[in-house]
């Protein structure tokens, strides 16, 4: 409903899904407020992004799992918002800015430091060699 009620003020030059998520966005952080709670960016799609496992691997993949959800708790709120945009939902930078409300390269900083902290909480060499 509010995709269409708002219909008329979307620019069609800028992306449509940055647009829609920022609606989304905009919706939990008010329902949040409205019940008191803390907003956490924390989608429960943590499970999907863990891929069809077998059954001799079943055990590992669940501590694995365990591991990447505290860690990923363990992010500042920001930092972990941009990670969750960026590797479950798949967005690009420039639509994690709009959804934000930031710039691409404060997104790129973010998600640098946060992938960093992911590393180094799971003991795991960063990609770019310095951990």
């Amino acid at each position: 409903m509010r995709v269409y009620r708002a219909r008329d003020r979307y620019e069609p030059s800028a992306q449509f899904r940055s647009w829609l998520f920022t609606i989304a966005r905009r919706l939990v952080v008010d329902h949040a407020r409205r019940q008191h709670i803390a907003w956490d960016s924390r989608p429960e799609a943590l499970e999907a992004a863990s891929g069809p496992e077998r059954a001799e691997h079943a055990a590992e993949a669940t501590e694995l799992r365990v591991q990447l959800e505290r860690a990923i708790e363990g992010l500042p709120a920001g930092q972990r918002e941009i990670v969750l945009l960026s590797r479950v939902a798949g967005m690009r930078t420039d639509e994690i800015a709009d959804v934000v409300g930031s710039t691409p390269g404060a997104v790129r900083v973010a998600l640098h430091r946060a992938l960093r902290r992911l590393a180094t909480a799971l003991g795991v060499r960063a990609h770019d060699g310095t951990t």
